[in-house]
């Protein structure tokens, strides 16, 4: 499923609810394995495709400095963002920032 399927499923409730959480929390989650699993796919063809004599991925094989998925950040996709292992909470009203749409669940 893609992350738009998902947030349409919630907001037509046929999302249904992970065992032991809300549906909200089942949306968050459902969400960002999705987004997991979008980072993971174009960090592992990134990679794939980087040249042995790359400094980026030459420091994170000697264990100096980084790891893979910052490779995949720099090369593919920032992707989205976790704060305390969760998306980005509202911090103003029904919203994360003042210029997101109000109760916009996208990624």
């Amino acid at each position: 499923a893609n992350v738009q399927q998902i947030v349409d499923d919630a907001y037509h409730d046929r999302l249904k609810p992970s065992p032991g959480m809300t549906i909200r929390e089942s949306l968050e989650k459902k969400v960002e394995r999705e987004l997991n699993l979008a980072r993971d796919h174009n960090g592992q063809y990134a990679q794939k495709h980087l040249k042995e004599d790359n400094n980026a991925e030459q420091m994170v094989v000697a264990g100096s400095k980084g790891s893979f998925i910052n490779i995949s950040q720099m090369s593919a996709c920032v992707g989205h963002q976790l704060v305390e292992g969760k998306r980005i909470p509202f911090g103003f009203r029904h919203r994360n920032l003042h210029h997101f749409a109000k109760d916009d669940f996208s990624p």
